[in-house]
């Protein structure tokens, strides 16, 4: 087998183990079990041990926890590593055991992971391991995990953000941690522990289509996140209604510090007053240059419409807008008031709403 038809490319110190290239691989080799294509990939890395950077893409590709764990003490035996991406999605991970994790504490030099183990069954058993073990790396500052589908419960949201929030480098967090079987405590606790993460300056999380009420202040701890510049919060289809609304939106009014927000609250059964108390957040985070919102399906009315434009336009420092609000009981005319007071905006480089980006001139 030649090296244009294997599932591994080299390129200088970096090792990349792309879909497209698996793809053609598997169209050439059509028997290759998953077992030979963890084979051949843990060959090639057994050559390349002075690796820095190394991605590897396993989407659907059928890894049983016991390959997992082959590969992953592979990888630890790159100890030059520095940055690391690893996605095993949608393979069949977590069901007989989930030791793989155990030797990541090897790689003590990495400072960046990309883990993403979503729709496989690592369950909260499953997080205690991973959290254990990821807290064991001391110069890790970036780290995105995907564990959506996962069914990781409350219990594993605490365990996971409290060892987390034990690594006190992390500067830049993100958790996809949708359509786990979160409830108001598992999610209070989620932010309440991060709230410890004293160096965390861009914040991501991802807690869509969990079990989330508005009757939960679960976003108390915001106001104790002292460096936070960006945050990206995704609540979409927790049912908050216009209670969890105006908490949400008393807790955002404290983060001085943010200068980009993205918010995703659709589906979610908020209505006028829920957007006045939001448009009140808004004009309290003053240093806002980039702001995201979507609110889809929602029935924020032509008067929560209108005085979202009016808090926009106060906000002097914005300069990047995207908005959504499909499927809003508006109206045409609210909507093309709201967008006349955008387009007013000299100092916007970009608007976009659902219909596709609009460029502006300072």
């Amino acid at each position: 087998m030649n090296q244009n038809n294997t599932a591994v490319n080299l390129y200088e110190d970096v090792l990349k183990v792309q879909t497209k290239i698996i793809f053609d691989f598997k169209l050439k080799v059509q028997n290759c079990s998953s077992s030979q294509l963890v084979s051949d990939i843990i060959d090639k890395l057994k050559q390349q041990q002075q690796l820095k950077s190394l991605a590897i893409d396993l989407y659907n590709k059928k890894i049983q926890d016991n390959n997992a764990s082959k590969l992953v003490t592979c990888i630890a035996e790159c100890p030059n590593l520095t940055h690391l991406r690893l996605n095993l999605e949608y393979n069949k991970l977590g069901y007989n055991s989930n030791d793989f994790y155990v030797a990541l504490p090897k790689l003590q030099n990495l400072n960046k992971l990309n883990l993403n183990l979503g729709s496989n069954y690592v369950g909260e058993k499953g997080v205690l391991i991973l959290a254990s073990n990821l807290a064991l790396l001391k110069n890790l500052k970036k780290l995105s995990l995907n564990l959506d589908s996962n069914n990781i419960g409350d219990n594993g949201a605490y365990v996971l953000n409290s060892y987390i929030s034990d690594n006190g480098n992390i500067e830049n967090l993100e958790l996809n941690l949708n359509t786990n079987n979160i409830l108001n405590k598992g999610a209070k606790d989620l932010f309440d522990c991060l709230a410890n993460s004293k160096r965390l300056q861009n914040l991501s999380i991802d807690l869509g289509s969990n079990k989330i009420s508005g009757k939960s202040n679960f976003t108390s701890a915001l106001s104790h996140f002292p460096f936070l510049k960006s945050l990206n919060l995704k609540l979409w289809g927790c049912n908050i209604g216009t209670t969890g609304a105006s908490f949400l939106s008393s807790n955002l009014s404290k983060c001085k510090n943010l200068t980009d927000l993205s918010l995703d609250i659709s589906f979610n059964n908020i209505d006028t007053q829920s957007i006045l108390d939001i448009n009140q957040a808004l004009e309290n985070c003053v240093k806002l240059n980039s702001l995201s919102l979507k609110t889809s399906f929602s029935d924020i009315g032509q008067e929560g419409m209108k005085n979202l434009g009016s808090s926009i336009k106060n906000n002097k420092n914005l300069y990047k807008l995207t908005i959504e609000f499909t499927g809003n009981n508006m109206g045409s005319q609210a909507n093309q008031q709201f967008k006349r007071k955008v387009f007013k905006m000299q100092r916007l480089v970009q608007f976009e709403d659902k219909y596709g980006p609009i460029i502006m001139e300072l």
